[in-house]
């Protein structure tokens, strides 16, 4: 595929602002502007601020400017001053909660997306057009100024980034899958500052995002966050478990997980061996539910339950580790 092809139809520029958004004196269109309100309404109340301080409902993005395609979307911003708030969490509260409310709603409006934002007072504006709904005055008015665009290398730029995501998702490794998300999003923003909505950084963050790259990186990263996190119902296989926990060297344990398991381990060991005796009359582990001749799979399962039934597994396991009294 040639540059000019992946650029076609991600990046465009045309003569008028879009005719299903604004009138023909360059207004919100009456109708766009109070369903705009109403979402802004909505969202604030889902935000559940006693008494937040609303300074203003705007728009930025494609939208307000000539350079909107079919893959443009609302930038719906909330403005208010983070200052209001106490501590100093609150661009992560508002950004989490925006994140919530725009993963649960698929709100359209002449079929582009509406996305949610809230905005401090005092945040740089790198936008070429800003318009207030709330006051419904432009703010900013967009230049039809033509830009430059240098689609080999914004191409260029945006094939090495698919390739990357590719093999970060090949690989499975949560710390390389949020590495490169990062890294976009600081390409991106670099990109902004210096040159704005038309640098090569951000164009080809946006055929990415066409193209359904970021999709896939942060489906991805969530995928594997959540695989790491789980545990299957189905008992582990008594072999995968033996080579694990003999490849954990209870001398420097790495993370919680194995720091756990060490400190279990020496615990059981000093419960079973500390005063010398066996494990009682014979029989006994029989009558408190553990099956004769069982393996050691059913032995671990055995060995986190409370009491008796619990010490006796773990004193027949500590046996056949080869353990002595």
């Amino acid at each position: 595929m040639r540059a000019k092809d992946l650029v076609k139809g991600n990046i465009a520029y045309h003569d008028e602002l879009n005719p299903e958004v604004w009138d023909n004196e360059h207004a919100l269109r009456v109708e766009v502007r109070y369903k705009l309100l109403e979402i802004a309404r909505r969202f604030i109340e889902y935000l559940e601020i006693p008494n937040f301080n609303l300074l203003d409902v705007i728009l930025r993005g494609s939208l307000v400017n000539y350079n909107y395609t079919r893959y443009s979307d609302f930038d719906l911003h909330i403005v208010t001053d983070f200052a209001s708030l106490p501590g100093d969490i609150t661009e992560q509260f508002y950004d989490a909660k925006k994140r919530i409310w725009n993963d649960q709603h698929d709100i359209t409006i002449k079929g582009y997306e509406v996305e949610l934002y809230v905005e401090d007072v005092n945040a740089k504006n790198v936008s070429a057009g800003t318009y207030s709904v709330l006051d419904d005055r432009w703010l900013k008015i967009p230049a039809h100024e033509k830009p430059d665009i240098d689609d080999r290398a914004v191409s260029a730029k945006a094939r090495d980034l698919m390739t990357q995501i590719n093999r970060a998702v090949k690989s499975g490794s949560v710390e390389d899958l949020d590495r490169l998300q990062r890294k976009i999003k600081t390409m991106r923003q670099a990109g902004l500052d210096a040159n704005g909505e038309f640098s090569t950084e951000n164009l080809a963050f946006k055929i990415l995002r066409n193209k359904g790259y970021m999709d896939k990186l942060y489906k991805n990263k969530n995928l594997k966050v959540d695989q790491e996190l789980s545990l299957d119902e189905e008992v582990v296989s008594e072999k995968w478990t033996k080579k694990y926990k003999d490849s954990i060297n209870c001398s420097n344990p790495k993370g919680f997980s194995q720091k756990a398991h060490c400190a279990g381990k020496k615990k059981h060991t000093n419960e079973n061996f500390a005063d010398g005796k066996g494990p009682g009359r014979p029989g006994d582990s029989q009558r408190h539910g553990i099956p004769k001749h069982a393996t050691m799979a059913e032995l671990e399962k055995a060995s986190h339950a409370p009491g008796r039934k619990g010490q006796l597994a773990r004193w027949q396991l500590n046996m056949r580790r080869g353990k002595k009294k």
